[in-house]
C-alpha cells in the first residue's frame, strides 16, 4: 500500500487495483455477473418518453410509429410507460387506447376525431392568429419584467 499526499497532509490510502480476473471472479461469486435468466428474473420492458411541448409530442408520434413499423416494437407491449411533460401526455394517450397510427395522424392534423382544429387537441395552437399571439407575448414579457423587479 502507498500513502497519497495531497495539499496539507495524508488524504487517504491508495491500493493497487486488483487484477481484472480477480474482479470478475469476485462479481460472479456475489451474483452480479449473471444475466437475468441465470438469476431467475423475468425481462420487463419500459417505455421512457421525454419532454418537448407540442414539437415533442409530434416527435414521439413519429418515433413510436417508426418503432412499430420498422423495428417491430409495439409500445402497447411495454410493461411500464414513463413520461415527462409532453411524454407523459403521449404515454397517457397510448395507455388510454390510442394507437401509434392515431398519434401520428393527430400530429399531422389528419385524424378524423382528434383533428388539428379541435379545441381539445394538444396539437392545436394556443392562439387564434398573429394579433392574439403578439398580445400573449407582450403580456408574458410584462409579467416577467414585473417579477424581475420585485
Amino acid at each position: 500500500m502507498r500513502q497519497a499526499r495531497a495539499g496539507r497532509g495524508v488524504r487517504g490510502v491508495l491500493r493497487r487495483p486488483r487484477p481484472r480476473v480477480r474482479r470478475v471472479r469476485h462479481r460472479l461469486r456475489l451474483g452480479h455477473g449473471r444475466g437475468p435468466r441465470e438469476a431467475g428474473l423475468t425481462l420487463r420492458t419500459a417505455l421512457v418518453l421525454g419532454a418537448g411541448g407540442t414539437v415533442g409530442m409530434a416527435y414521439h408520434a413519429g418515433v413510436l410509429r417508426a418503432l412499430e413499423e420498422v423495428g417491430g416494437i409495439r409500445p402497447d407491449d411495454a410493461d411500464l410507460v414513463i413520461g415527462t411533460s409532453a411524454g407523459s401526455m403521449v404515454g397517457a394517450m397510448l395507455r388510454s387506447g390510442l394507437t401509434t397510427e392515431d398519434l401520428y395522424l393527430a400530429s399531422l392534423g389528419e385524424h378524423p376525431v382528434i383533428g388539428h382544429h379541435d379545441q381539445r387537441s394538444p396539437w392545436a395552437a394556443a392562439w387564434d392568429g398573429p394579433v392574439d399571439a403578439m398580445r400573449r407575448l407582450l403580456g408574458s414579457m410584462y409579467v416577467l419584467q414585473r417579477s424581475a423587479l420585485r
